[in-house]
């Protein structure tokens, strides 16, 4: 009789326990699909612009010269790493999937290949999130962790309009450098904590062999990865692996950094040479502004509140982190100044690409969620009073929150309100430079005008970038891909 009441007990939570699992795994459905539609139909508007056509023409002509694709495209990565850029993997995607090139539907691929990459960038963003939260953090329960991603998704989304990122095929380079990078950090968590499987160790190792060969990743993977080495070897618990795995990461590294197109982009940039004491000026400069700017968003502001008290619960239910806080933020500032310094001394200038602000984004809001939580839980591992205060506490960082978000209008003015508002007329803009374009190819004139109220633009999309002068190097682009002398843009 025990035995069966037992039983029947034991059925009856597993089914409450299955019914409530459904409804989480409903809402957070519905939550990720709020969240993330207006983005991935958005992205599907995008128009091809500038490099678009330039890596077009490009491998045309070395595909002309080879009469084959795949010798095109290695001669294409051999003349941008002697040229241009040490990312010499990176260059195969502009060219290699380059709807312009290898499609006869070049605006459908677009959309498909846009909304993959967007997608790509949250599944890798959501990765290493889960990674941290669950590995680091010891956040046990599946619904916790998907709140925190949801919250940090939210935030990265809403502190600019990457109309570079998710808006340009080439910009598409970016996407995959940071999720390399992302996934790479992912993977090093798994690997470094006793989950060694071989395929866990070789996604590691590709992942980070491709993000060391982008200049803005090598110093986050390599310097965490020392570090953790370091530690390692301070136990005694490193292996002869780990040493290869180093190599293989300074081999993509020293090919990425010893290019001779970095030397000769940057002459093109800054003829004067290379300055690295003014690199490091820009580069001081930068990090504080675009701090400065992130901190003044109040979504980030919520973020970071929310990750503090992560902080302060991890302290009251499982106790303080075992980790020195000053370190920690050496080790990220160390990371972020080597993000940002390649840029500095690229570009001479504290210039910042609308690219390079979404991989700034990305490494500071990464980053400043960590130092929060342990900060949290330093703060709380002082003020024992707070245990019976801390609801008080967190009701006024919600209602801090909710003012600032929507009080204040902010929500009117964000990138997710702004995108959705768009999508509809976006989709018009994108429909009539299709038909512009899809005109201008079949116009058999050679010297095209085109009137200027044809050109449409949005706040949303990256512009395709015709304009007055027929001299221009994107004007050119068009013109030599739709085989005319010279296309400009005209007021009748």
């Amino acid at each position: 009789m025990d035995v069966d009441l037992e039983v029947r007990m034991k059925i009856k939570n597993l089914k409450t326990k299955i019914r409530t699992n459904f409804k989480h795994i409903i809402i957070f459905i519905l939550l990720y699909t709020l969240l993330l539609l207006p983005y991935l139909i958005s992205s599907t508007n995008t128009i091809p612009s500038a490099d678009d056509f330039t890596f077009a023409n490009a491998i045309n002509e070395y595909r002309i010269q080879s009469g084959n694709f795949f010798l095109a495209l290695c001669k294409f990565v051999k003349s941008r790493w002697f040229s241009w850029s040490g990312r010499w993997m990176f260059a195969i995607f502009p060219a290699g999937l380059n709807p312009l090139v290898v499609s006869n539907a070049p605006f459908k691929m677009l959309e498909i290949e846009m909304a993959i990459s967007f997608l790509i960038f949250v599944l890798s963003f959501a990765t290493l999130t889960n990674s941290i939260l669950k590995c680091i953090f010891k956040v046990r329960k599946i619904k916790i962790r998907n709140f925190f991603i949801l919250l940090l998704l939210f935030a990265m989304l809403n502190t600019d309009i990457y109309s570079e990122i998710f808006y340009w095929h080439t910009g598409v380079n970016y996407v995959f450098m940071i999720s390399s990078e992302l996934l790479t950090f992912a993977l090093m968590i798994q690997y470094f904590n006793n989950n060694q499987k071989k395929w866990i160790t070789v996604l590691f190792v590709m992942t980070g062999f491709y993000a060391c060969n982008a200049l803005q990743a090598i110093v986050p993977v390599l310097l965490l990865y020392v570090m953790v080495l370091y530690h390692k070897y301070k136990e005694k618990e490193i292996k002869k692996r780990d040493y290869i795995i180093l190599m293989i990461f300074l081999l993509s590294t020293m090919l990425s950094i010893c290019a001779p197109g970095n030397f000769a982009r940057h002459s093109v940039i800054d003829s004067t040479g290379i300055h690295f004491f003014k690199a490091v000026i820009y580069t001081c400069n930068n990090l504080i502004t675009l701090s400065i700017k992130l901190l003044s968003n109040p979504v980030v502001i919520g973020l970071i509140a929310v990750f503090f008290c992560l902080g302060i619960e991890h302290f009251f239910k499982k106790g303080r982190f075992d980790v020195n806080l000053f370190n920690v933020c050496i080790i990220f500032s160390m990371l972020m100044f080597g993000m940002m310094f390649p840029v500095s001394l690229g570009y001479s200038s504290s210039l910042i690409p609308n690219r390079v602000f979404f991989i700034f984004t990305v490494h500071f809001l990464m980053s400043a969620c960590i130092i929060v939580t342990l900060l949290g839980n330093h703060f709380a591992k002082h003020m024992q009073r707070l245990r019976k205060n801390k609801c008080c506490v967190y009701i006024i960082l919600a209602l801090f929150f909710i003012n600032n978000l929507f009080l204040n209008k902010w929500f009117q003015q964000s990138p997710y309100y702004v995108i959705t508002e768009n999508i509809y007329n976006d989709e018009l803009i994108h429909d009539k430079w299709v038909a512009l374009l899809s005109a201008l190819e079949s116009n058999q004139e050679t010297v095209v005008q085109i009137d200027s109220s044809a050109i449409v633009s949005s706040p949303v999309l990256k512009d395709v970038g015709l304009s007055t002068d027929a001299s221009s190097w994107i004007n050119q682009a068009i013109a030599k891909y739709y085989g005319k002398e010279s296309v400009e843009v005209i007021s009748k």
